[in-house]
């Protein structure tokens, strides 16, 4: 009974060491409780505090969205009024562009019908003109086989002719000959102090007081050989003028100037452009600007382009220059103003024949003729020798084949500018040929 009495008491001593344990777990437990219920404290009036200060700022952006709402709103109805004045613009200007394009098409239609008009009208004026010209040349080739007809006739009397100036140029040159001898102690006294080699007829020439220039002519640059003209005793202004301008007095003279033309009886020197280059603008060249003393010559002359060798100075034109006109704006008004195309002969740029050119005794002033170099064999013969050899030199062709002419004249009667700058070209050579040098001996 004893034992089980101490049993009881170990087991009321194990139950009450279990419950002071539990007692000092639920105390422990206890105070975690309220440790933990003081920081949840904590946190809730933190979280307090943060959730007010966040409902203050979404107060305050929630006015500012308020405010640019508000902004927006009154932008986009500045954007609506602005889009009705650009729509209402645009409409305008489709209406005002609508119109245009009717004036447009309109004043195309007059131009189309105008243009046609013209077009049609030409082309007819050109198929008359094509059918003039056809006329005309087998009017011309009739003509020519008749002018023919009677050359043949004209040369049987000529060879006629020819033989009796033969016998009577027989007769000059032993005439010439006998006096040959007697003319080189003239030639020795009055040019012992020039070159052995001086020609008889320039030793002639200059005992009669006769001026010489001489012209060095270059073909491509390679010297072709020279040129001696002899000046007329009685060629006056125009001959001095021609020696002026051969010895390059003041500057202005022949010296690298070109021979822009080739034809069949003759060849052309284009001259100088200006016969002064001094500030006053005088020119020191015989005659000065003005080619009125060379016209009033050329009125006394008889003398005629009827052979080869002659040396002659272009003094007036060939035919009348065409007026042009054109449009200028002078006080607010369009007003036609007329000129003449090209420019007038100047009196320097001169012509050597190579057969007879009667075509060219109304516009030049002949003046002298080409004796040849120094050397007495070639007195004659070489220095033509020089003029034939440029003479023969290729040129741009006019265009006078039976089918080019036609066409060429009706292009130039109706205003072509192709047919007038083509026009320009005729009878160039195709090889720059120019005076290398000149001067008077």
């Amino acid at each position: 009974m004893l034992s089980e009495l101490e049993d009881m008491l170990l087991r009321y001593e194990r139950q009450l060491k279990q419950s002071e344990g539990a007692r000092m777990a639920a105390e422990q437990a206890a105070r975690s409780a309220t440790a933990a219920a003081d920081e949840a404290r904590q946190l809730l009036a933190s979280s307090g505090r943060q959730a007010k200060q966040r409902s203050a700022h979404l107060a305050v952006e929630a006015e500012a969205v308020q405010q640019e709402r508000a902004a927006l709103e009154e932008m986009r109805a500045n954007f609506e009024a602005q889009l009705q004045l650009a729509r209402a613009e645009v409409a305008k200007a489709q209406a005002a562009m609508s119109n245009t394009e009717e004036r447009v098409r309109a004043t195309e239609a007059a131009e189309r019908a105008a243009l046609i008009a013209e077009y049609e009208s030409r082309t007819a004026a050109l198929l008359a003109e094509v059918e003039r010209l056809r006329h005309e040349l087998a009017h011309r080739t009739t003509a020519m086989a008749a002018e023919m007809d009677r050359w043949k006739q004209q040369a049987s009397l000529t060879a006629a002719a020819a033989v009796e100036a033969k016998d009577e140029v027989l007769a000059r040159k032993r005439e010439l000959d006998a006096t040959k001898d007697r003319m080189d102690s003239l030639v020795e006294r009055l040019y012992g102090h020039r070159e052995a080699n001086i020609s008889l007829s320039g030793a002639i020439g200059a005992a009669a007081g006769y001026q010489q220039v001489f012209l060095d002519v270059r073909v491509e640059g390679e010297n072709i050989g020279r040129i001696v003209v002899e000046l007329l005793g009685d060629a006056g202004v125009a001959g001095q003028r021609f020696a002026d301008l051969a010895e390059g007095k003041q500057g202005v003279g022949y010296r690298l100037s070109k021979f822009d033309g080739i034809y069949s009886t003759y060849i052309r020197n284009e001259g100088v452009k200006s016969l002064s280059y001094t500030a006053d603008g005088e020119s020191l060249i015989a005659g000065g600007d003005s080619v009125q003393a060379l016209e009033d010559e050329m009125d006394a002359s008889s003398r005629r382009h009827d052979q080869a060798g002659l040396v002659s100075i272009v003094v007036r034109e060939a035919q009348e220059r065409p007026v042009q006109e054109r449009l200028v704006a002078m006080g607010g008004k369009l007003v036609t103003l007329k000129s003449q195309a090209g420019e007038a002969p100047n009196g320097t740029s001169f012509m050597i024949t190579t057969g007879p050119t009667p075509e060219l005794d109304k516009t030049n002033l002949v003046i002298g003729r080409v004796i040849g170099g120094f050397d007495v064999v070639q007195a004659v013969v070489g220095g033509f020798d020089v003029v034939q050899a440029v003479g023969s030199l290729p040129y741009a062709r006019p265009r006078d084949s039976y089918y080019d002419k036609p066409f060429f004249e009706a292009g130039k009667a109706l205003g072509d500018k192709r047919a007038t700058v083509a026009e320009k070209r005729f009878n160039r050579p195709l090889k720059r040929v120019m005076v290398a040098d000149a001067g008077v001996l």
